[in-house]
C-alpha cells in the first residue's frame, strides 16, 4: 500500500513539537504533524475554579484511578483528563536509574511562541486566549489560568509600536557616495524594516532578516526603521558633517502591516526573545551559521514597551539589556 512520503514526523504540536515543525518546514522538509488525546472543551470540562470539597472524593483520585496513574505522581483530579495513564502505556527503566515520565495528551489551545533565556531566569509562553477568557482575567473572575501554579505572572504581550503617519525624510544636504563594502559594520540597528533602496540607504545597509519581516511590510509605510537608519548613517542632515564611513547592520524586529496601522512586532513572537536572538546571532552566531556582524560594538534599540516601564522591580527587559551589555 503506497501513501504520502514525509521527511519528518512530529508527534504533538505543543511548545516543543510546534517549534520543531516550524524549523523543519522552514528548511523545506515535508513534515507530518500528529496529535493525540481528547478534545478538551473548557466551557464544559473546566473544574479548576472548584474547591476540593465540591468534588467527588474531595478532589482525590479514586482507588481505580490511583492504580491507573500509579507511576505518575503529578496526576490529580484537575488534570486527570489530559494525563496519560502509565499503566495503559507502560515504560521501563534500569533499577538503578528510576525516573517518572509524565505525559499528557489533549487537543485544542494554541501556544504561539515559547522562549527560555536561562541567563536572566526568563521562561515565557505566548498564548492566544479567547476574548472571554482575557476579560475574566482582567475582571478578576474565576479562571483556570489565574490559579495555575506553574504560571508565576500573566502579562500582556510585550510590544512596541510607532505611528506611520509622520513626516518623510526631507531633502537636506547632498548625499555622499556609499562607503566601500570591504569594511565590516561596527554599528547595528534593531528597529523596523527600512526602505532599502531609499536614496539615503542604498548601498549603506547590511540587511539581515531571518524572521522574514520584510515581505510583511508595506514599503510606503516603512517609516521608523528608515528614519532611524538615516539618522545613524547621516546624522542631522540639516547640519554639516560627514556620513558614516561603514555600512550599518540592520536587523528588523518590527514590521509595517499597512493601512495606516502602526509598525509593530510580529504578533506570534515574544519580542524579548527576538531581541535576545538578534544580538546573539549578530555577535556569536546561531544554528544557521557564524556571527553575522561580530565587529559591531554599538547597537541602537530605540524601542520601549508600554506594558513594562522601567519602574519598580527590574523587568525582564531590564535584565536582558543588562545581561547583553555585560556579555
Amino acid at each position: 500500500m503506497s501513501g504520502p512520503v514525509y521527511d519528518a514526523i512530529v508527534v504533538g504540536s505543543g511548545a516543543a513539537g510546534g517549534a520543531a515543525v516550524y524549523q523543519l518546514t522552514r528548511r523545506d522538509l515535508k513534515t507530518l504533524l500528529l496529535e493525540a488525546g481528547p478534545d478538551i472543551d473548557p466551557r464544559v470540562e473546566n473544574i479548576h475554579h472548584k474547591m476540593p470539597f465540591e468534588l467527588e472524593f474531595r478532589g482525590q483520585l479514586s482507588a481505580r484511578d490511583r492504580l491507573r496513574y500509579r507511576g505518575n505522581k503529578s496526576t490529580n483530579v484537575y488534570n486527570q483528563r489530559t494525563m496519560l495513564p502509565d499503566s495503559e502505556e507502560p515504560y521501563s527503566f534500569p533499577d538503578d536509574k528510576p525516573f517518572m515520565w509524565v505525559r499528557s495528551r489533549a487537543l485544542g489551545g494554541k501556544t504561539l511562541h515559547w522562549a527560555s533565556i536561562p541567563e536572566i531566569a526568563y521562561q515565557a509562553a505566548l498564548v492566544d486566549l479567547p476574548a472571554a477568557e482575557a476579560r475574566r482575567l482582567r475582571q478578576r473572575e474565576e479562571s483556570p489560568l489565574a490559579i495555575c501554579d506553574d504560571a508565576m505572572l500573566i502579562l500582556p504581550q510585550s510590544t512596541a509600536e510607532f505611528p506611520t503617519a509622520v513626516d518623510t525624510l526631507g531633502p537636506g544636504r547632498p548625499v555622499e557616495p556609499a562607503p566601500a563594502p570591504d569594511l565590516p559594520p561596527v554599528a547595528a540597528l534593531l528597529d523596523g524594516v527600512p526602505v532599502l533602496r531609499h536614496r539615503l540607504l542604498d548601498g549603506r545597509v547590511t540587511f539581515d532578516d531571518p524572521d522574514d519581516l520584510e515581505p510583511l511590510s508595506v514599503v510606503s509605510e516603512r517609516r521608523h526603521g528608515t528614519e532611524m537608519a538615516s539618522l545613524i548613517l547621516h546624522g542631522d542632515r540639516n547640519l554639516p558633517g560627514p556620513a558614516l564611513r561603514r555600512r550599518l547592520y540592520v536587523r528588523p524586529v518590527l514590521y509595517a502591516p499597512g493601512d495606516g496601522a502602526d509598525e509593530r512586532p510580529h504578533p506570534d513572537r515574544l519580542l524579548l526573545d527576538t531581541i535576545y536572538r538578534a544580538v546573539v546571532r549578530m555577535k556569536e552566531g546561531d544554528v544557521e551559521g557564524d556571527a553575522t556582524a561580530p565587529d559591531v560594538f554599538l547597537v541602537n534599540l530605540s524601542l520601549g514597551d508600554p506594558n513594562r516601564p522601567f519602574t519598580q522591580l527590574m523587568s525582564p527587559w531590564g535584565r536582558l539589556l543588562d545581561h547583553l551589555a555585560d556579555r
